[in-house]
């Protein structure tokens, strides 16, 4: 176990907010914590409000580009299960 999962046990796993966003959590190369949000565009937004600077290394893109894929699929399967719901 690396020191990454011991004091960030949630890093990496998706969660919707009150607001049906996607969010989660990766621990960037100097081990800060960064708030990432997911809105169905490709792209992911990074909270940065409370840093000077963010250090990222290629393992942090490969986990926002697999957390990109992953929340796109969970809005797909959520925008049909609401079309499923509303044609019912």
């Amino acid at each position: 176990m690396n020191i990454e999962d011991i004091f960030f046990p949630d890093k990496n796993i998706l969660t919707k907010n009150k607001n049906g966003t996607y969010c989660s959590l990766i621990v960037d190369a100097e081990l800060d914590p960064l708030s990432l949000e997911f809105n169905y565009d490709d792209c992911v937004v990074i909270d940065t409000t409370d840093l000077n600077h963010i250090c990222l290394n290629q393992q942090n893109f490969k986990e926002m580009t697999i957390l990109i894929n992953k929340s796109n699929k969970l809005y797909e399967k959520d925008f049909e299960n609401n079309e499923n719901h509303l044609n019912k």
